[in-house]
């Protein structure tokens, strides 16, 4: 079915998913993915044929002068003016270049990344309903993944109606849940092609050059004592003693030399030693003037590069 875009706002289509629709139901996001990354980024645009000399503008497809054109990944959109074919040279005749308004070069490069998805959520509302809504983050880099799903309901809304997205489809955005994430590009995951396991992306409408994913591990998780750090309290203390206890139904062990990502580089750790393959204590310092409120993902990884996560909050109050 052609894909059509309609505004940049249309974007917003920011649901979840019914498992009527998929194998894979909301809950089978949460755990420890591999997506694999691409050098290209695609996606389908329906142009208005009038404004071709001038600023781009989108078209519903079926509309009048509205042309619509597949697979697009240039950073330009090159287009004939007297054929409307895409691809001519920029400084041949007739041939007019305007920027890809959807153009977004990958985030990273071609290769395979370590996805942590930690928070899964039905049923949500938030301006559209959401049957699911999960999220999570990109190890490398800590950016933020989240993974939605529209409701049929949602899909036939005039807003986003002009995608023809099939019911069950899976939308893929590098960012956090927020009022613009209207703006931002996405992948696109077909209701058939996610499994709960493993997913691949639509070839021909992936903004983000996500190609597939795989789970490869559930959430190992760690209890953190203390589980809140006081940026006043550090003022005054600012070497603290810590615990890191991991969960005994995992099967993650705390094989030295065990290594600590703070999730900043205003937490140092100082000393630790691992006194059972489910406990490490030790000493942390923490940069009192440089540290900010946030929730911070913690991560330990033991000899044979197992990791486990728990998470801290920095709070500002005593």
């Amino acid at each position: 079915m052609q894909k059509k875009i309609f505004v940049m706002a249309a974007l917003a289509v920011l649901c979840s998913a019914l498992p009527a629709f998929s194998a894979g139901t909301c809950e089978n996001w949460k755990g420890v993915w591999e997506f694999t990354y691409t050098d290209n980024t695609t996606v389908n645009i329906c142009i208005d044929n009038t404004t071709i000399n001038d600023n781009l503008t989108l078209c519903d497809n079926g509309t009048e002068n509205c042309i619509c054109y597949d697979n697009i990944t240039s950073k330009n959109i090159c287009i004939d003016n007297t054929t409307f074919e895409v691809g001519c040279k920029d400084n041949a005749t007739d041939c007019v270049c305007n920027p890809n308004p959807f153009y977004m070069a990958p985030s990273v490069t071609a290769d395979k990344y370590q996805v942590l998805i930690t928070e899964t959520q039905d049923n949500v509302t938030t301006g559209v309903k959401l049957n699911c809504m999960a999220t999570g983050t990109r190890t490398t880099d800590d950016k933020p993944i989240l993974i939605v799903q529209p409701t049929p309901a949602t899909f036939n809304l005039p807003l986003y109606k002009p995608f023809n997205f099939d019911n069950g489809t899976w939308l893929i955005y590098e960012s956090t849940f927020s009022a613009d994430t209207a703006s931002k590009p996405f992948s696109e995951i077909l209701s058939d092609n996610y499994t709960g396991a493993a997913f691949t992306t639509a070839e021909n409408f992936n903004m983000l050059g996500i190609a597939s994913g795989k789970r490869t591990g559930d959430l190992c998780q760690l209890r953190i004592i203390p589980n809140t750090v006081r940026k006043l309290f550090t003022l005054f203390a600012p070497v603290y003693p810590f615990v890191i206890i991991a969960d005994k139904e995992n099967d993650f062990e705390m094989t030295r030399p065990v290594k600590i990502d703070w999730g900043t580089k205003n937490i140092i750790t100082l000393a630790k030693l691992a006194i059972t393959k489910k406990l490490v204590i030790g000493f942390a310092f923490a940069r009192p003037f440089q540290l900010e409120s946030d929730t911070l993902d913690v991560t330990v990884t033991n000899s044979d590069n197992g990791t486990c996560f728990g998470t801290i909050d920095i709070k500002a109050g005593k």
